[in-house]
């Protein structure tokens, strides 16, 4: 689900409907590596066994017109490629009556049957709260709106959520796309379409964005089966509630919603495996971890706490794992161009978005869209996806069902095969975590109507030469305008400079049995935390206390004290803050605090120095950082920080084995030029492979008994590689992996 920021969010990259219809384009770039292998032959993968979600390599393919396609072709161009799972897709967007609905079962039934029989995982795409009619701005074409219109979300504005054509490019000219609201009677015609696709030889379902969709409006879901559950829920009234930020109720709501969206995605699951015991849902995610999920409230960090549910009558309760699989929808700067007229911190932001989809699922497989346009973005998009350990979905941005070329998704996809175990059964390695929390992004920012995922957001008025020269770029106010998103991003940035490995820390999903893994953390990194849960406060002062050390961030002169309101936006009383319990009351200056009594360090910044670093590249901010780093010990590597600031590293260990990831988007430019009328690419500036010999100090090597290198790009030779000592040169063009054996 593909999102611009602006007077209404416009301009999705699946473009499903469209782009279904060009079934026989698609068919004919998959089957190319086919070669002379014959159409009847039937080609068989190596068995992705019991860890095949998490070592996935997935690939879409559209099946609209199963009686027209020839589907053992198709599939053995996946199988030639590399593939493990398969996407399939048809027209289950359409509003589709129970006959025709019936129909398409049995279609899809025979496509999974024939995926096993080529050795591929088959799971398929299913809308979860969106429905389609063909031409129903017409008024005699039937629509689901028309027939139930009690089913749909309803605006802050009390305005139905649905729209005609055109304010989409996956919504046809004349088609009706309803949004519908996940408490109303809409539930049980979607559930049963689950525990029918449940029943058939499909391994699982891939069900998109699961969320109160912003098209045209905000702040939906106000039908009245939402206000009856908020009631009993909260006890708390919706009647007269609008837009207000310091309104108790509304600030409930806002979270309410988040659990709402949450609980939903546990009920499709529950359905599913009350069916089939091992049948898997997939919760395509495209909101991240920006200010997106404060409006449509689906946040990934939410986590499934109970085993064991029965969330309806008549059914066997079932288990449920304790997080949701999700394939995140990690978008490109350009509809049109992906990644190439990405600014170096955009870069940045695409390697934020892969790490915390990693964090959020907390051991989960991590599925990610690998966007891209041509061979040359898509290369460093998915170096970048499974350097974080994130299983790729390789496709041409903005198509769901395509490839940016066969030649290219069969070079990366055997390479990650040759190399799945060490990619995606790895743990990573941290010194260092960076807390995010949902709840500060919610009531600090507030859901900003114009702002992106990226820097380099552009928005039209302002910058019209480069919004002319390229119309479907993201536009509207850039993620470093915001105030707690810029904090949090621009300190992920200042660590990805330090080359300081670190995870990202989602307060959301952090419960006190999880408390005592925070001690794997030399440091953690608290951006501008001004909402926050008692269990929190107690768990970062007993953090501390420990001898764990801490670098907290403040939000200015006058700004918001640390701590200061809950996770619901309500006031706290001096003594339970956080600024309290870790003592930095009074603080109006930088400041590092010994501990005392075993208690770890405490470095505060009264001001946001993340967002100053993330917009000017401040080097105070980042020397402040270093400061603490370096006093505790917690960069593992020596080397020279300004020379390879743009190349990324990650860290992860497997039995006896550490890996070291290294990711360059050296090449891409630091400010975006336009360029009038220039072709292919309307940009002065652009994305180019440049690359770099990265030389660093890493005392683990003196225990290695055998260093080696590989990388998928093309033009990577393992002599430009040496270890010499403790001391490493690595060749990257756009990524390369390091496999020290102990």
């Amino acid at each position: 689900m593909r999102h611009r920021s602006g007077g209404s969010r416009v301009g999705r990259s699946l473009g499903r409907r469209s782009f279904l219809q060009a079934s026989a384009a698609t068919a004919s770039a998959l089957a190319l590596p086919l070669g002379c292998v014959s159409r009847t032959e039937v080609l068989v993968a190596d068995d992705p066994g019991p860890r095949w979600l998490h070592q996935a390599r997935i690939a879409g393919i559209d099946f609209s017109d199963p009686e027209e396609q020839d589907a053992d072709a198709l599939l053995n161009a996946a199988v030639l490629a590399g593939a493990s799972v398969v996407e399939g897709d048809s027209v289950l967007s359409d509003y589709l009556l129970g006959p025709a609905f019936d129909r398409r079962i049995a279609q899809i039934d025979t496509v999974a049957g024939k995926c096993h029989e080529h050795g591929l995982k088959c799971v398929w795409y299913m809308p979860s709260l969106e429905v389609v009619t063909a031409d129903a701005e017409r008024p005699e074409i039937p629509s689901i709106f028309k027939l139930y219109p009690d089913w749909v979300q309803v605006s802050i504005d009390r305005k139905p959520n649905v729209f005609y054509g055109t304010k989409e490019h996956w919504v046809d000219p004349g088609a009706e796309s309803a949004w519908m609201c996940h408490a109303s009677g809409y539930r049980d015609y979607f559930f049963e379409r689950v525990r029918k696709l449940a029943a058939t030889r499909l391994d699982g379902l891939w069900i998109d964005v699961p969320l109160y969709m912003d098209t045209v409006l905000r702040w939906c879901c106000f039908n009245p089966a939402c206000i009856k559950k908020f009631k009993q829920d909260t006890g708390l009234s919706m009647d007269g509630l609008r837009e207000d930020w310091s309104d108790p109720v509304w600030r409930t709501w806002i979270a309410w919603r988040r659990e709402e969206i949450h609980r939903f995605t546990t009920d499709i699951l529950a359905h599913a495996r009350s069916v089939n015991p091992r049948f898997e849902i997939i919760i395509e995610t495209v909101t991240m971890d920006t200010d997106i999920a404060t409006v449509q409230a689906l946040d990934g960090a939410a986590r499934t706490r109970y085993q064991l549910s029965k969330p309806f009558p008549g059914t066997p309760a079932v288990a449920l794992p304790s997080s949701m699989n999700r394939v995140w929808e990690v978008d490109s700067v350009s509809n049109d161009f992906g990644m190439r007229p990405a600014v170096k911190d955009d870069w940045i932001c695409k390697l934020r978005a892969y790490k915390f989809a990693k964090a959020a699922d907390r051991g989960g497989p991590s599925w990610v869209f690998s966007y891209g346009h041509e061979a040359v973005d898509a290369g460093l998009v998915m170096g970048a996806a499974v350097a974080c350990g994130c299983p790729p979905y390789e496709t041409k941005t903005p198509q769901m069902v395509t490839t940016v070329g066969s030649d290219f998704r069969t070079r990366m996809f055997r390479w990650i095969k040759a190399h799945k175990e060490l990619l995606f059964d790895a743990v990573v390695a941290p010194t260092v975590g960076l807390v995010h929390s949902s709840a500060t992004r919610d009531y600090v920012d507030q859901g900003p109507v114009d702002t992106s995922f990226f820097v380099s957001a552009t928005n039209f008025v302002l910058n019209p030469e480069v919004y002319e020269a390229d119309k479907s770029f993201f536009w509207g106010g850039s993620v470093a305008d915001t105030q707690w998103c810029a904090d949090y991003g621009g300190l992920f940035k200042a660590l990805s400079h330090l080359h300081t490995p670190f995870h990202i820390v989602p307060l959301v999903g952090l419960f006190e049995d999880d408390f005592a893994a925070l001690s794997q953390y030399r440091v953690l990194f608290v951006p501008s935390l001004t909402h926050v849960a008692d269990m929190h406060v107690k768990a970062l002062a007993d953090y501390r206390a420990r001898g764990g050390h801490l670098l907290v961030t403040g939000t200015g002169a006058g700004g918001m004290l640390i701590g200061a309101e809950d996770e619901l936006g309500r006031a706290r009383p001096e003594a339970a803050r956080l600024d309290t319990a870790l003592g930095l009351v009074g603080l109006t200056t930088p400041t590092t605090l010994a501990g005392s009594g075993g208690a770890g360090t405490l470095a505060f910044h009264p001001d946001r120095i993340g967002r100053t670093y993330f917009r000017e590249n401040d080097p105070t901010a980042l020397a402040f950082v270093a400061t603490l780093l370096d006093s505790v010990g917690a960069r593992p590597f020596t080397m020279d920080d300004a020379a390879f600031r743009d190349v990324h590293i990650e860290r992860s260990r497997l039995g006896t084995k550490t890996l070291l990831h290294f990711v360059n988007y050296a090449g891409a430019p630091d400010k975006l030029v336009a360029a009038k009328g220039r072709a292919p690419l309307p940009f002065a500036s652009e994305y180019t492979v440049m690359r770099k010999d990265i030389t660093l100090t890493y005392p683990e090597l003196a225990t290695a008994k055998q260093v080696t290198f590989v990388s998928p790009d093309p033009a990577f030779r393992a002599e430009q590689c040496r270890r010499e000592g403790n001391r490493l040169t690595v060749a990257v063009h756009q990524y390369t992996m390091a496999i020290l054996e102990s």
